[in-house]
């Protein structure tokens, strides 16, 4: 594993996905870009060896596909930032939407973005503190009243969500209202903005979050707070896998290369069991796994067959 370039075996094994696999989703395809340390081949400097830094990846997922469409290796000397840029030049984007987390929200990003042919819905947080400052002023209690009452160049979307006991409330404002902002031609086709308010109740308990963000999009507020919703799908249909499902922090491998090429593999097997969970009644995927590997040479083929052939079977259960 050492020896084969992680990023040619990425492209043959989404080749060969997208040959035995058929849309799950149609529409506009969101891709999320975030970034995972794998720890497991992390090591402390001792005398006789030198500090092992972990593994540090760009992860891009795409909701459509329910797949990591794109990985790439972060230098110790750097960060997630110059990594994005590059991966968009590099990857095909006309018509996706990009999201990311606060860190990747720069200037040079949108016009990469833009550049591509895309759209992009990013929050903005600290890292941009008189942005930040301006747009908690902007979405005050009086403006927020306004945008439900209805205001012109505005949207509203209300919805509820009940988990462990807790109420959730997730409200979307967007507007294109961004004359005011006097750097605003400086992030490329910024034609709104938008704030989400997540207010979480359980018994007497309140507690009131707000996130803002810079879109590309015009009105629009089912898409915009869609894009929201998916941008988490990354780290729970992903990071979340990596980490429980397949442990990949318990990976000791040493050569960072064998370890990125071990981890594009368990990416391509999650992008499999995500398209075959239905045909077992959507247990858990580790359930899944343990029933293939009673024979994998033989439920594997089958699992092929059924994925190539739009009425195919199940493998056996």
């Amino acid at each position: 594993m050492a020896i084969i370039d992680y990023k040619e075996l990425e492209k043959i094994l989404l080749l060969f996905f997208d040959n035995i696999t058929k849309d799950i989703l149609n529409g506009i395809n969101i891709l999320s870009f975030d970034g995972r340390v794998s720890n497991g081949r992390k090591r402390n400097k001792t005398i006789k060896n030198d500090k092992i830094n972990p593994l540090n990846m760009l992860n891009v997922y795409s909701t459509k596909d329910q797949l990591c469409i794109a990985s790439r290796m972060i230098d110790s000397k750097t960060n997630e930032i110059p990594t994005m840029e590059k991966l968009l030049g590099e990857l095909y984007i006309k018509d996706c939407i990009i999201t990311n987390d606060a860190l990747n929200t720069q200037k040079d990003t949108v016009a990469a973005i833009v550049d591509g042919f895309a759209d992009y819905v990013m929050p903005i947080k600290g890292d941009h503190p008189t942005f930040y400052k301006e747009l908690q002023g902007y979405f005050d209690n009086k403006m927020q009243e306004y945008i439900i009452a209805g205001k012109l160049n505005t949207a509203y979307k209300k919805t509820h969500e009940y988990k462990n006991g807790f109420v959730i409330t997730y409200e979307y404002f967007q507007t294109t209202d961004i004359n005011w902002y006097q750097d605003k031609e400086d992030w490329k086709k910024l034609h709104s903005i938008g704030l989400r308010k997540k207010t979480i109740e359980k018994a007497d308990e309140s507690k009131i979050e707000y996130q803002y963000y810079i879109s590309s999009l015009f009105i629009n507020i089912d898409l915009f707070a869609k894009v929201i919703r998916d941008e988490w799908q990354v780290e729970n249909k992903l990071h979340w896998h990596l980490d429980v499902t397949f442990k990949q922090d318990k990976n000791k491998t040493v050569d960072k290369n064998a370890l990125a090429s071990l981890e594009i593999v368990n990416k391509f097997y999650l992008g499999i069991l995500n398209r075959i969970k239905k045909y077992y009644n959507n247990i858990s995927l580790k359930r899944i796994m343990g029933i293939l590997a009673v024979d994998i040479e033989t439920n594997f083929l089958q699992l092929i067959a059924f994925l190539v052939l739009s009425d195919g079977f199940c493998p056996s259960k």
